[in-house]
C-alpha cells in the first residue's frame, strides 16, 4: 500500500509471504520505501527484508535512487543515480544519462556506467532507439568483466495494396492506409511519428474495430504547394480489417482568378474548373463569387480554366487560357492573382 504525505512525498509498504505445506517452511519479503520530488527532481530510499526457506541467513538490503532532469539543449534528457547495498556486504552503483537527442525527438539514447564490489567489477553500456514513421530500430553495446555484447534489432511492417507497397510501424489487428497522392511528408495525427512517404502514402498502425475512427492529416506539416479537400476521413474497420483513407490532393499554385467576359464580370455562382485536372481524374474547381472572383488550389503554371453557368434556362460557358508568371522570390504559399477575359466557347 502507499500513503501520501502531502508535499513531503509518499510512503510505501508491502509484504509478501509464501508457505510450503509439504515441508513446513515459509518465504517472506517486506519492503518499506519513501519517495519524494522537488522541482522535477525525484528521489527515493527503500529497505528490503527477505527470509527464504533453505537459507541460514536472512537478507537485508537498502537502496537509494535519484533522477535529475537537465535543461538547455538537453531539456529532454535526465541523469539518474542508483545504489544498492545488502547485509552480505555487496554494493552496486549505477549512473545513467538518457533522453531524446536534441532536434531529433524520435531518436532516444542511453549511456550507463556501473560498478559492483566483491569481484563484480565495472560495467558500461550505450544504446540508440529510433521510433520512426516507417518502423523502429535499436542498437546497443554492453561491456562488463566477463563479456562484450553488441545487439541490434528492428520492427515494422510492409503493406502491399492496389497502389503499391508502403512501409510502416508494427501494425495491430485493424489498421489503415492513408492515400494522399503527391502529399509527401505530411504528419498523420493518429499515432506517434506517423507521416506520409514520398508518394503520399502512410500506414496508421492501429484502429479500433467496429468503431468510428477519424484519421486526420496535419495541414500545418503540408508543403506550401499542397492542399487537401478534407483534413479528416472517418473509417469503420471490421476485426482484422485493413481500410483505405483516400484524400483528394491538389499539388500546385494557389490562385485567385478574376474573370470577365464581354458583358463584364462573370456571374455569381458560375462553376469554374481546371481542364487539365479534370482530365487527370483529380478535379479542382470552385464557385465564382462577387466580382467574378474564384479561388483555386493545385493550379499548374500553365493551363485552361473552364467556366459554365445558366442564364434564363440557357447554358453558357467560356474558357480562359492562362500562364502564371515565374517569380523565384515568391513563396509557393503566396496566393497569386490572375485577371483575364474568358472566351465564349
Amino acid at each position: 500500500m502507499s500513503q501520501s504525505l502531502g508535499g513531503l512525498g509518499s510512503l510505501a509498504v508491502s509484504a509478501w509471504s509464501q508457505e510450503y505445506w509439504h515441508r513446513q517452511s515459509r518465504d517472506e519479503t517486506v519492503h518499506l520505501g519513501f519517495y519524494s520530488a522537488w522541482k522535477g527532481i525525484s528521489w527515493g530510499v527503500g529497505y528490503y527484508y527477505t527470509r527464504a526457506s533453505g537459507q541460514q541467513k536472512n537478507d537485508r538490503s537498502w537502496s537509494f535512487n535519484i533522477n535529475i532532469p537537465l535543461g538547455g539543449p538537453l531539456s529532454d534528457s535526465a541523469v539518474s543515480y542508483n545504489t544498492t547495498s545488502d547485509s552480505n556486504g555487496y554494493t552496486s552503483q549505477q549512473m545513467s544519462l538518457y533522453g531524446a537527442v536534441p532536434t531529433r525527438p524520435n531518436l532516444f539514447y542511453s549511456v550507463q556506467q556501473g560498478y559492483g564490489n566483491q569481484g563484480r567489477g565495472s560495467n558500461s553500456s550505450a544504446s540508440l532507439d529510433y521510433h520512426g514513421g516507417f518502423g523502429n530500430a535499436q542498437i546497443g553495446y554492453r561491456h562488463d568483466a566477463a563479456s562484450n555484447q553488441l545487439t541490434w534489432g528492428g520492427a515494422g511492417s510492409v503493406v502491399a495494396h492496389p497502389h503499391g507497397v508502403t512501409f510502416g510501424q508494427t501494425v495491430g489487428e485493424s489498421f489503415a492506409i492513408v492515400r494522399a497522392p503527391g502529399a509527401a511528408g505530411v504528419a498523420v495525427q493518429n499515432g506517434n511519428n506517423v507521416h506520409t512517404d514520398w508518394r503520399g502514402y502512410a500506414v496508421v498502425p492501429s484502429l479500433t474495430a467496429y468503431r468510428k475512427n477519424v484519421i486526420t492529416l496535419d495541414t500545418e506539416s503540408m508543403a506550401d504547394d499542397t492542399d487537401v479537400d478534407q483534413q479528416g476521413q472517418t473509417v469503420i474497420p471490421g476485426g482484422g480489417a485493413v481500410v483505405m483513407a483516400n484524400y483528394q490532393t491538389h499539388i500546385g499554385n494557389r490562385v485567385l482568378f478574376t474573370l470577365r467576359n464581354a458583358q463584364g464580370p462573370l456571374p455569381f455562382g458560375a462553376s469554374a474548373r481546371l481542364v487539365e485536372e479534370e482530365e487527370s481524374g483529380n478535379p479542382s474547381g470552385g464557385m465564382v463569387a462577387d466580382g467574378g472572383q474564384v479561388y483555386l488550389s493545385g493550379v499548374p503554371q500553365e493551363g485552361t480554366l473552364a467556366v459554365s453557368w445558366i442564364v434564363n434556362n440557357q447554358s453558357q460557358s467560356c474558357t480562359l487560357h492562362f500562364h502564371l508568371p515565374d517569380n523565384p522570390q515568391q513563396s509557393l504559399n503566396t496566393v497569386k492573382t490572375v485577371s483575364g477575359l474568358c472566351q465564349t466557347r
